[in-house]
């Protein structure tokens, strides 16, 4: 119910409502592969509903398709060398660079707010 609710009422905070599941799973005693099969799809489907719905209001310019081509293809090949050459980490150490990377990450979004003018609305996710 927590890793639902919560996330999913401070989206907008996080512009993605994974924050707060992310860390709660990582501060877990779960396997890399069980979070990991929880969280992919929960991220794909989000993403791919957002994608819908700016498609469907014409907003794909080729702009945008370029990038999206250029992101799955680099995914792809990101993941392909992950499962050839995996990180030699253990599952703790994995769990730190995965918090400090969100933690980076909240941080870098914090910053920008603080710098944006007052009359600059926020960037589109």
């Amino acid at each position: 119910f927590f890793c639902g609710v919560f996330p999913g009422s401070s989206g907008g905070l996080f512009g993605m409502a994974g924050g707060p599941a992310i860390f709660r799973f990582y501060r877990r005693p779960m396997a890399i592969a069980g979070i990991r099969y929880l969280l992919l799809p929960a991220f794909a489907f989000r993403s791919t509903s957002r994608t819908r719905f700016v498609a469907t209001r014409r907003a794909l310019n080729s702009e945008v398709r370029l990038l999206i081509a250029f992101a799955v293809l680099l995914i792809a090949l990101a993941t392909s060398a992950g499962r050839r050459f995996p990180p030699p980490f253990s599952p703790v150490t994995m769990r730190r660079i995965a918090f400090a990377t969100l933690l980076l990450i909240g941080l870098s979004q914090t910053f920008n707010a603080m710098i944006r003018e007052p009359s600059q609305p926020p960037s589109a996710p």
